[in-house]
Parts: structure tokens; sequence; C-alpha cells
């Protein structure tokens, strides 16, 4: 049985980068995500998960723990492979389309820290703004947020054989996190940009919306798109 040496000393935060790279400029978009990581923080370890990209680069040479399968696992393996092997208090799964701001992981970290946190998100620019650290649960986003292993260890890990390849697996997971007591909070004093329509709404992956959305109704009860935007209720 392997034991942690109790001596090591572990990052603040673990920072998780999926890629899923079939163009070079996907891949140059990636790098520009993850320069924007170093040179936000430096208190950090940063995992990269290959999902089996067609177009290759060394990114073993960019970060401290590379993974790299030799297919498509889809977004929940990917994100639950990175989680299992990080090592830091406060983990954040960052897409690959996003881009950080200097001081971007201590502004989520001083959301994650409000009473009964599951999880936070920042501003993501072109949304309506806002003021400060707020509950917001109208449709959090998954392309840059913030759990700790407390919360997994009571949620418990992302649904990787419902929702393949993806769509609806961060949603489900905001359901998850209500209904165990948690609040979702995001903090305006950190804004991201978002590069949408790059990874998941490409139309070789965009195809299986409407099927997950079912799959996920079919899980919780009710349709998340109704919920999360706010014309229904919480069933919850």
């Amino acid at each position: 049985m392997e034991v942690e040496n109790p001596n090591l000393i572990k990052p603040k935060f673990s920072v998780i980068v999926l890629v899923f790279h079939r163009t070079p400029e996907l891949v140059q978009m990636a790098r520009d995500c993850v320069a924007s990581v170093k040179r936000s923080s430096k208190d950090y370890e940063l995992i990269i998960v290959d999902n089996g990209s067609t177009e290759q680069y060394p990114w073993d040479e960019e970060c401290d723990t590379y993974i790299r399968f030799n297919k498509n696992m889809g977004i929940s393996h990917g994100w639950n492979t990175g989680l299992r092997v990080s090592r830091g208090k406060y983990k954040v799964l960052l897409g690959d389309d996003t881009l950080v701001r200097t001081g971007g992981l201590e502004a989520m970290q001083e959301a994650m820290d409000m009473p009964n946190a599951g999880m936070v998100n920042p501003h993501v620019e072109n949304l309506p703004p806002g003021v400060g650290i707020v509950e917001d649960y109208k449709w959090p986003s998954g392309s840059c947020f913030m759990l700790t292993q407390k919360v997994i260890d009571r949620v418990g890990y992302f649904d990787q054989d419902t929702y393949f390849p993806c769509n609806f697996e961060d949603v489900d997971y905001w359901a998850r996190l209500l209904r165990a007591g948690f609040k979702i909070y995001k903090n305006h004093s950190m804004t991201i940009q978002h590069k949408e329509g790059q990874t998941v709404h490409s139309a070789d992956l965009s195809s299986h919306y409407n099927r997950l959305r079912e799959a996920f109704k079919k899980k919780h009860g009710f349709n998340a798109e109704f919920v999360f935007m706010g014309s229904q209720p919480f069933p919850f």
C-alpha cells in the first residue's frame, strides 16, 4: 500500500485543464489558457488531461502532471481523472478556452471559504456584472469553477456513465450539490474570458445535447434549462 509522505508540501491550488485538440488553432487556444494560469498565481500545480487529441503537442513540458488517453473518454471521465491525482486543497476545473487573470485563483478561494460553499464561479466576461461575492444559481458555468476535496467526499465525482461525451455533466453536479445542502457562489471581483463555442459547442460534440438533456431530466425529475435559467423554482 502506497502511503503519501506527510512532509510533502502540497500546493494550495490544483488547476485541471482538459484538452481535446483536433486542429492547431485549438492547441494554440489551450497554450494561451495555460500561459494565463502561469501568470495568475504561484502556489499551484497544473494538471493537463488529454482526451485523445489528434493534434499533438508536448504538454508534458508545460505542466506538473500530464495524463493522455488514446481516445475521447468524455469530459466527466477527464475531470475525474484530474481530480483524483490532484493534491491542492482548492481544485479548479478550467476549460482550455478560457483565460484567467492575475489573482483569479485567490479570488475564487475567497468565495470558496464562504459558509457552506460547494462550488464557486468567477464572473464571465460579457455576462451581466455584479458586485463582490454572491450566491448565484442561474446557470452556473462549467468553464471555470472551484471545488474542494470536502465537497467531493460528500457529493462524489462527476457522472461519467450518463453524460458522454459532454453536456450536462456540470449541471448534474450542481443539482447534486444543492441536494446535498451546499451553496453556489460567484465572485464578481474576478473575471475570466471564455471563448465559448470552441470546445463542447463544436459540431462534432454538440449533437449529443438533446439526448443528454433528456438523460438529466430522467435522472433528476426536472428540466435543467427551465430551473437553472430561473423560469421555474428549484424542486428541492
